[in-house]
């Protein structure tokens, strides 16, 4: 029979006297049954508990289906004297209606069929298992010393506080905690860093054993399967030394030590003969510290391969001994030798982990100061870059079995003891924290990491592999001559970090200036010195030309908007020496003008700057007297002399006709002093078909791209396909230069797609790139130079300056690119035209006058070579130093490449980011913890890179990291705060690949370590944010439908994983709960989902645009990777989705929020605004600004002049200099002056030359449709054109004024990227209607200073567009979809050419839900579509199936009078606004108190002084933490025809809807919205009523330990969640903000059912224990003492998931372990109770979990009889009981075979009863009953020791319920009978088989109307790019046309079976 049915059967019958149920008495802590109880009505009255330590439970039955069990089922209980309360299960709705006077009353449901009962207990615990109850849930675990630190709810309330304390209690960051010990031996560079540090350096380390753990794992290791190396081996030879016989052993050719007797074979003694060996295994300690062999073959091995025999060598690891004299003859030895001898004992510390004296640390600062002559003959371990050997896809690949045959020579030191030591080479990161970023962001070791010659081959081997180099992860192309080991480590500025980055001003400061790209470049600086050697060298003729005139047609410096030029006078220092210079003197206002214009000038040209005439600060400009004068000196503000000079002096032309003009001497043609005129100069510059313009004297170019503009490598396929490099140049002669080379083209010939790099119709180069056809000719006034790495763009610029916009239309070019564009990251890198920038300060010296002697001075730049160069120098003298450049270069051309790179007065090294002019002032970021390692740790971790070095075991470590600090460290509460977030928030490694990384899964963890106990919103959005997440849940790279349509013509619609489970598993879940977690049905009893497939996809366009941030040094990655895995996501807004978005509760994202046309004038002058620095860089983070403005020194920025207020704060002058803080928020208004009292607003603003800042405005939103939209237009000519409507109250567009009528508009702006509103374009144009231009105006006529502006419009990169203002009206249409999402249309004035993702055409996919009215009775939402004939004709039917339809807007107040109260106001009011304060004073009256409620305060406006659409209310949230601003507007859209009556009452709801809102602006996105956006969503969530209930029950379950927690429990901490604070005995947590941790944690471990010890005899409270916590409380309890064996680098629990279930960083999925709903089946699902970690509890579980106590309790922690512990010796021993204390008497030390760690605990008690008693308070918190005491002491006292009894006492301890799970447990003491076998089945074998298939199938393609078809065309309309075309299709013949009209049909040719059935009739 059923025993819980046979256990009610005995119980008396309980009869409630007038229903009044009083509980039996409390004498039992197993529980007294009354029952069952006789029921007159469903009401009855229930007693309370009497007092503390009573519980009574109100429970039913039930039984099963088959009548065979009988179920436990929950009703109701009171305890501790406290009012009956509901619990959680299946009745868990029942409401308890008490009188305060100790009873309750309740309707039972079902009192007439259902059974009940009651059940009393009485159950206390003394105060130490009250704290080790306490501590079972706040930390990982009581150990012996806490038992008294948490006996009172104060204590705890206490030590909870401190432990809130970061100042008591410091959170522990396991990168930090990594990082620290972070010291592996490493062999070479990588990307992420350098070994070292030298030899002679402080920090240094020397070890006294001769091999290492990475030498067999280089000899016999695991290696990458894809990685082709010929691992090194260890070899012995023989040789007599000094007379005397020695044996040598080596590794990989180096001397390691040398042994006077020959090495033996451990185990038989046999002699080891000379030979080589693999090594098979180390331990890194010297045999010789250990006295017995089998001691030194665990602890000091050294194991090499004889045969197939992994053999131990006898002596173990030998001590590193050598022979200075043997060592001196390189020959046979190598080797060097540095002294230590006199070195103090002090400066020479003992830092070994297990034998300090194994390895010493330098400490001696000046050592290398004192011995610098022999210091630097040692090798530099920066230099140690060995990639022959590296990724197959390396140019530097030499084939199969590549070795490392260039490993450096070791270092030896001679001790003060006379003894030898070897160098120990170590991976040395630097500090570069939030605080303190590495001051030059790591570009000092890039420089220095740059590729060195690695290959000695002199033959020309014509099997090596070609490369590719768009599949080549180290550089972009093989002529970049340059290949640099280590990546910039400068971290990108996020939203996280930004706030802490740096203005560095270092010379050799880099930032990343592609995610793919080299951080550094060879570059030629365009000198006479280089010109003249170039032609030498390639046989070209590039001259300077000098010495040019001004004549009567030449641009004068002072002509509006004139380009003029200045050279700079080397040595001039005085004002008046530079005056005197000048052939002209001019006035003091126009001196002033051009001394501002030059001083902010930005541009790192050394040798000349070009700027133009504008107005730079008010009131600025040349003087009448001026107007005509030229070739005056100016000494600007940086006591620099600017001389004038012709606008094209010191041009650089490429001469194709030698006879033409006289060549001058040494790359300079003087061109007056050589008999030629201005005339002649002018034929020059109309003639591009002998004359090529190729830069500015002193701009750079990158060395490839000169190369391949001279065409050298044409004939060998140009400079993306070569072979492997040589050191040996080709034989074949230089090709020299063709007219052919050089063809004369005009607009007319062939479009390329390429840019070119001849003229077009202006002397100056065009800085622009090209990847894509345009439509038409380029505008722009010069070449483009060289191919695009960023974006086209879609019309011909007509700037008289370059764009570095690409064009979207073919430019003029002479061949094709073979570079990609990549439309996602706009690209700033100039092209192979001349960079405005200048050479680095480093860079040789140069002279615009010719040379032809060569340079005396050596060069500070990088050496140019890595060995004497094979190709004659031009120089009289021959260059000694080593080129730095790699010989790359396999073509006909290798001499000409190798001459010019090898040249250093050509060629030279530097950061991209100097050559993008960046240095001078770089933003330096740093990341949270990356801070150095600690030297003196020797216990360390190592790195996993993928290499030779490296083992997958190595993963185990982010585990060892997260074990150690549960287990030991002080912050208990935080880290089980993290360990549960981490299973919320659960990320797969498996999933992710990599899983043997270990820092970048570190910072993920510490996202939960460092934030947990914030909030939950900070923790969302860390996560939303995070790589790992973006990975797991593929939000990274997620992109909008518009944004890949406009990109590619292809529609892909975003990512929908991240949307559907952050709202499932992380938010809100998938039902709608009440606040105390009860689920929420509607009228038919059904629960109601939060969310549907719907909101995933609207959603899903939330989560568009994140992208991986770029790959950078200085942290753990792997090598060949350019993947950042680590750093968070940034935002692009290109890719973002900008349209709106419906929240899950019918409103908008961004509802709230005020509106973008409400912000007031001058508003970025206003509290609030804020400013984030750039840096030297213009180019904005948060706006879409032309990169080519980016370092152009002829763009009008807009500077602050030092008398503006917004100056001095953004100068933060120290009073010493200005500090430039990262961001700055304004406090106060601030007053405006110059130019800032004539803007709308600003978007960069210049600071100083060399410092930018950007201007973020406050968070706003914007209405989709407006009743006052205007016309704009982008575009320069009709037929690059565009119109849409705009805001006229928002600044979008550039002012434009078609003065008197004209048609030919002109632009005004202040500076480049002035927009203003309509109101200001129409004051600017003098205020008179007739000035402004008509809604059909096409084109652009005088640009002015706005010439940047002016541009194509650019379909592809719409966000680049810049619009103009008109007075033509706009209106708007929707395009209402099939499935009821509509696209916004916008109708101009003039309709002819509309921008493409508002236009109504199938480009506009741009579809997004609202909320329509549902049919009463079906509840079907109610819209036009086709299947209603649009509504009826209330909309308009079109081709592609959709309806479009008018809109209509209606805008009125919301309340004429005062609102009831705040729900009304909140019901009521949508749209935010700003606080009355931030608009000017007296705008709005004084706060009006609203009558009846006092919190709510109304505003209005001072010219109404009453009710008005722009009053404002203020009032807190519905959570009462958070105060809002609502505006008094309620805007509505009305859809269709208002006089159709098809959607009219009572039939159909009227189609009438609030008016969407949106943060994009669609005239002028920008990636500051999608921030916006983003913060709204996790807002959206945090604030739904779903969030505090759904978060709060998974975190009580995973801290509190309660599965099943009582709705009461789960309403205390959601209220705690809500409110931000929670207060337990006098003491407040928390800090009141929504989702506050502190607050919500502190509920949960101090609220009445947690810390109510008389809840653990409830049967139903409590929950089963979390696997690994379980294991760690185990470890924590029984005091776990490591082993001096235990190494960081040893795995400590090893496959827990397998083995118990669950282990950090081994979540299978984004699932975790096991789901907090689930309900394992029987008793527990009747009850619908839940038991989550039920659903990893298995049979192979179950018992690995027992075995892996038993063995930890007997053995340590090893792997050994099924030990959580891992092999780390490999001895494979089976250890017997307790072989953890034996001690080796030498060296007192307690030695564990195999095991890292044991169980330490000694009880304190006298009797086994008191020990044994002990150990289970620590383990089951009390729940051992003093029966099962006393069982165990009996049983364990029949051992003999007591260390035997104990560890008796603890396997069986731990095989109890009670310390398995969390509540008591009743042993009846029955027999559990075994499950009967069942009988088998006589029915035959049946098995479903399930295959799933990856892939899918597209239905619409399957069958689909013939291309003959007259059908076809709405096929086709419909699926647009996805349609099949005729080549696609197996046609069928239509038998029956009657049925379909089309006589054929198109079958998918890849199913020719559906043709073959059809066609044999079965169709």
């Amino acid at each position: 029979m059923d025993p819980v049915r046979l256990f009610l059967l005995t119980l008396p019958l309980a009869v409630a006297a007038a229903n009044t149920i009083s509980c039996p008495a409390y004498t039992s802590r197993t529980g007294i049954t009354d029952g069952p109880i006789t029921l007159t009505s469903s009401t009855v009255t229930l007693t309370n508990t009497p007092s503390t330590g009573t519980l009574c439970t109100l429970f039913t039955t039930q039984t099963s289906l088959d009548g065979g069990k009988t179920f436990y089922i929950p009703v109701g209980r009171s305890y501790d004297g406290n009012d009956w309360e509901r619990v959680a299960g299946k009745y868990n709705t029942l409401e308890y209606t008490c009188d305060g006077g100790g009873s309750c009353t309740v309707d039972l449901p079902d009192w007439e069929t259902n059974t009940y009962f009651v059940t009393s207990y009485a159950y206390t615990l003394t105060p130490s298992q009250t704290s080790a109850r306490f501590f079972e849930r706040a930390s990982f675990g009581a150990s012996p010393s806490m038992l008294s630190e948490a006996t009172t709810e104060l204590q705890m309330a206490q030590w909870i506080r401190d432990q809130f304390d970061e100042s008591l209690t410091p959170l522990t960051s396991h990168r930090a905690y990594f990082r620290k010990r972070l010291s592996p031996r490493m062999l070479e560079m990588g990307k992420y860093g350098r070994t070292g540090p030298k030899a002679c350096d402080m920090n240094s380390r020397w070890r006294n054993f001769a091999f290492t753990r990475k030498d067999a794992v280089i000899s016999s290791g695991w290696h990458e399967r894809n990685w082709p190396i010929q691992p090194h081996n260890a070899t012995l030879e023989t040789k007599t030394v000094s007379s005397t016989t020695k044996y040598l052993w080596r590794f990989a050719g180096h001397i390691r030590t040398m042994l006077d007797t020959q090495p033996l074979v451990s185990s038989t003694d046999e002699p080891i003969e000379d030979g080589t060996y693999i090594v098979c295994g180390v331990d890194e300690l010297p045999g010789s510290v250990y006295t017995t062999e089998d001691e030194r073959k665990l602890y000091a091995k050294f194991k090499i391969t004889i045969g197939d025999d992994c053999v131990d060598v006898k002596g173990g690891n030998p001590d590193v001994n050598i022979d200075e004299a043997f060592l001196a003859d390189e020959d046979t030895a190598g080797g060097h030798v540095v002294d230590f001898s006199s070195v103090s004992t002090g400066e020479l510390p003992s830092i070994g982990h297990q034998f300090p004296d194994t390895v010493k640390l330098l400490t001696k600062a000046d050592y290398y100061d004192e011995n610098t002559a022999v210091c630097d003959a040692f090798p530099d371990p920066e230099k140690s870059d060995y990639r022959t050997t590296g990724w197959i896809y390396s140019p530097y690949y030499e084939g199969d079995n590549a070795t490392l045959v260039f490993m450096d020579e070791p270092v030896y030191a001679r001790m003060p003891d006379n003894t030898y030591r070897l160098h120990d080479r170590r991976y040395t990161p630097f500090e570069n924290t939030y605080e303190n970023p590495m001051p030059d962001g790591g570009g000092a070791m890039t420089l220095n990491s740059v590729y060195r010659d690695i290959n000695s081959y002199n033959v020309d081997d014509g099997e090596l592999l070609p490369v590719d180099v768009d599949d080549n992860p180290r550089t972009k192309s093989l002529l970049s001559g340059n290949e640099q080991a280590i990546f910039c480590s400068n971290g990108p500025p996020n939203v996280f970090n930004e706030e802490f980055c740096h203005l560095s001003t270092d010379p050799n400061a880099c930032v990343r200036m592609g995610a793919d790209d080299e951080d550094t470049v060879v570059v030629i600086k365009l000198t006479p010195l280089a010109l003249d050697k170039i032609n030498s060298y390639g046989n070209r003729t590039l001259f300077q030309i000098q010495g040019l005139d001004f004549t009567d047609d030449t641009e004068l410096p002072c002509g509006e908007g004139a380009v003029s030029r200045w050279v700079v006078q080397e040595g001039v220092t005085s004002k008046s020496d530079c005056d005197a210079l000048g052939a002209n003197t001019v006035e003091t206002g126009t001196y002033q003008t051009f001394s501002d214009l030059l001083y902010y000038s930005v541009g790192n040209n050394e040798i000349l700057r070009d700027v133009v005439m504008y107005e730079k600060f008010q009131g600025s400009g040349c003087h009448a007297n001026d107007i005509n004068k030229y070739g005056f000196a100016i000494f600007d503000a940086s006591s620099t002399c600017f001389l004038n000079v012709h606008p094209e002096d010191l041009d650089v032309y490429f001469v194709r006709d030698e006879d033409a003009i006289p060549l001058g001497a040494g790359g300079s043609i003087s061109w007056l002093n050589s008999g030629l005129t201005m005339d002649d100069w002018s034929g020059v510059i109309d003639n591009s078909a002998l004359y090529t313009y190729y830069g500015r004297t002193g701009d750079l170019l990158k060395l490839e791209d000169m190369m391949e503009s001279l065409q050298i490598y044409k004939e060998q396929g140009g400079k993306d396909v070569t072979r492997a490099p040589t050191t040996s140049p080709s034989e074949m002669p230089s090709y020299g230069p063709s007219q052919s080379l050089f063809p004369v083209i005009n607009p007319s010939d062939t479009p390329s797609v390429t840019p070119s790099i001849l003229p077009s119709s202006s002397s100056k180069p065009s800085f622009t790139d090209s990847s894509s056809p345009s439509e038409s000719p380029s505008d722009s006034y010069a070449p483009s130079m060289s191919p695009s790495t960023s974006f086209p763009s879609s019309n011909p610029s007509s700037s008289e300056k370059p764009s570095q916009l690409p064009s979207n239309t073919p430019s003029i070019s002479a061949e094709p690119s073979t570079e990609p564009s990549d439309p996602q990251w706009p690209s700033d890198a100039p092209s192979i035209a001349p960079s405005l920038s200048g050479a680095p300060s480093l860079a040789p010296s140069v002279s615009i006058e010719p040379s032809n002697s060569p340079s005396t001075i050596p060069s500070s730049t990088p050496s140019i070579s890595a060995s004497p160069s094979d190709i004659p120098s031009m120089s009289a003298v021959p260059s000694l130093e080593p080129s730095q450049i790699s010989h790359v270069a396999r073509t006909f051309n290798d001499n000409v490449f190798h001459s010019i790179a090898n040249d250093p007065d050509i060629a030279y090294v530097i950061l991209e980011s100097e050559y993008h002019g960046k240095t001078g002032g770089v933003l330096v970021c740093g990341s949270k913890n990356e801070i150095a390692p600690d030297p003196s740790e020797d216990d360390y971790f190592d790195y996993w890179t993928r290499r030779m070095d490296s083992s997958p075991s190595e993963g185990e470590q982010k585990k060892t990291v997260w074990t150690r600090i549960a287990l030991e460290e002080n912050d208990q509460l935080a880290q089980r705060i993290a360990f549960a977030l981490s299973q919320i928030f659960a990320i797969s490694p498996d999933f992710l690949a990599y899983s043997s990384l270990s820092e970048a899964y570190t910072y993920f963890y510490d996202l939960f370590v460092l934030n947990g106990t914030t909030t939950y919103r900070e923790v969302l959005k860390n996560i939303a944010y995070s790589i790992k997440m973006g990975m797991q849940l593929s939000h990274s790279g997620s992109t909008s439908l518009r944004y890949n349509y406009d990109r590619s013509n292809r529609i892909r619609f975003p990512d929908e994983n991240y949307a559907r489970e952050v709202m499932q598993l992380e938010t809100i879940g998938l039902e709608m709960l009440n606040m105390d977690g009860t689920v929420i049905k509607d009228d038919r009893g059904d629960p109601i989902p939060t969310y549907d497939t719907e909101d995933i996809v609207t959603f899903a366009r939330s989560w568009t645009g994140f992208s991986i941030a770029r790959r950078r040094g200085n942290y753990e990655e792997l090598d060949h990777l350019q993947s950042n895995w680590m750093d968070p996501m940034t935002l692009d807004g290109q890719a973002r989705d900008w349209f709106p978005k419906r929240d899950l509760l019918d409103g908008w994202i961004g509802d709230r929020y005020p509106l973008c046309s409400d912000l007031p004038a001058k508003h970025f002058l206003k509290t609030g605004a804020t400013y984030k620095l750039l840096g030297k860089s213009s180019q904005p983070r948060y706006h879409f600004d032309n990169p080519s403005w980016d370092g152009d020194e002829t763009i009008n920025r807009m500077t602050l002049s030092p008398s503006s207020n917004l100056y001095g704060l953004l100068c933060a002058d120290n009073g010493v200099s200005c500090t430039y803080p990262s961001v700055i928020t304004i406090a106060n208004d601030i007053t405006c002056y110059g130019f800032e009292c004539d803007l709308d607003t600003v978007r960069v603003v210049q600071v100083a030359p060399n410092v930018f800042y950007e201007y973020v405005r406050k968070p706003c939103v914007h209405l989709a449709f407006l009743d006052n939209a205007k016309t704009v237009y982008a575009g320069s000519t009709a037929n690059s054109f565009a119109r849409m409507c705009a805001n006229p109250s928002e600044p979008v567009a550039t002012t434009t004024c078609c003065t008197d009528g004209s048609t030919f508009p002109d632009l005004l702006c202040l500076y480049t990227g002035d927009f203003v509103s309509y109101d200001t374009n129409y004051e600017r144009c003098g205020s008179d209607d007739s000035n402004i231009c008509d809604g059909s105006i096409a084109n652009i006529g005088d640009c002015g200073n706005c010439c940047d502006q002016k541009r194509g419009y650019n379909s592809r990169l719409p966000e680049y567009n810049y619009f103009q203002w008109t007075n033509g009206a706009c209106s708007y249409q929707v395009k209402i979809n099939l499935d009821s999402t509509v696209a916004i249309v916008h109708v101009p004035e003039d309709p002819s050419t509309i921008v493409q993702y508002v236009s109504n055409s199938v480009k506009n996919m741009n579809y997004f839900a609202v909320p329509w009215p549902t049919d009463p009775f079906l509840g079907d939402k109610l819209y036009p579509n086709i299947d209603n004939q649009c509504g009826n004709g209330t909309c308009v039917e079109q081709e592609d199936w959709t309806c479009l339809c008018n809109i209509t807007v209606s805008n009125s107040m919301a309340f004429s009078a005062e609102p009831a109260d705040a729900n009304t106001i909140r019901e009521t009011l949508k749209i935010g606004a700003f606080h009355p304060d931030y608009y000017e004073s007296g705008y709005y009256n004084s706060a009006v108190v609203h009558s009846s409620d006092s919190s709510i305060s109304i505003f209005h406006l001072t010219s109404v002084n009453d009710y008005s659409e722009d009053t404002i209310f203020m009032l807190s949230d519905e959570f009462g933490g958070e105060t809002i601003y609502l505006k008094n507007l309620v805007s509505m859209i009305e859809i269709g025809d208002d006089v159709n009556d098809y959607y009219t009452a009572p039939l159909r709801a009227p189609l009438v809807m609030r008016n969407p809102l949106s943060f994009f602006d669609l005239v002028k996105p920008e990636t500051r919205d999608a921030y916006y956006e983003t913060e709204a969503v996790i807002d959206h969530y945090m604030h739904h009523p779903n969030a505090a209930p759904f978060v709060s029950m998974q975190l009580i379950q995973h801290i509190g330990g309660i599965a099943n927690p009582s709705p009461a429990y789960i309403n205390r901490v959601s209220n705690a969640f809500v409110s931000g604070t929670y207060v337990s005995n006098g003491i407040t947590y928390g800090t009141g903000k929504l989702s506050d941790l502190k607050a919500v944690v502190a509920a949960i471990l101090l609220d009445q059912e947690a810390t109510a010890a008389t809840l653990d005899a409830d049967p139903t409270h409590g929950g089963i224990k979390e696997p690994i916590i379980k294991v760690l409380q185990f470890l924590r309890s029984m005091e776990y003492q490591p082993t001096a064996w235990d190494r960081n680098i040893y795995p400590k629990l090893s496959s827990m998931a397998a083995r118990v279930g669950q282990m950090v960083h081994e979540s299978p999925d984004q699932f975790s372990f096991f789901l907090p709903d689930y309900s394992p089946p029987g008793q527990m699902a009747q009850a619908s109770l839940f038991a989550p970690p039920a659903q990893v509890l298995t049979l192979s579980t179950t018992i690995s979990t027992i075995e892996g106590f038993f063995s930890l309790v007997r053995q340590g922690l090893t792997s050994a009889s099924g030990g959580f512990g891992s092999s780390i010796l490999g001895s494979g021993s089976s250890l017997s009981t307790g072989d953890y204390s034996s001690e080796f008497s030498q060296f007192s030390l307690p030695l564990l075979v195999d095991s890292v760690g044991y169980l330490s605990f000694s009880p304190s008690g006298t009797t086994t009863a008191e020990q044994v008693q002990e150990i289970a308070d620590l383990l089951t918190s009390g729940r051992l009953s003093a029966d099962a005491i006393t069982a165990i002491a009996t049983k364990v006292d029949a051992e003999a020791d007591l260390d035997t009894k104990i560890r008796l006492a603890q396997q069986i301890i731990a095989t109890s319920p009670e310390f398995h799970t969390t509540n008591l447990h009743n042993r009846n003491g029955n027999e559990r009978l075994p499950t009967p076998v069942k009988e088998a089945s006589s029915d035959p074998y049946k098995a479903i088989v399930v295959l799933q298939l990856s892939g899918g199938l597209d239905s619409f393609n399957v069958l689909m109307p013939h291309t003959s078809c007259s059908t076809y065309k709405y096929y086709r309309n419909a699926r647009e790019v996805l349609a099949y075309k005729e080549e696609d299709m197996l046609s069928i013949t239509n038998n029956d046309p009657d049925v379909y009209d089309c006589d054929k049909f198109g079958v998918n040719k890849r199913i020719p079976i559906l043709k073959e059935i059809f066609d044999d009739g079965n169709g």
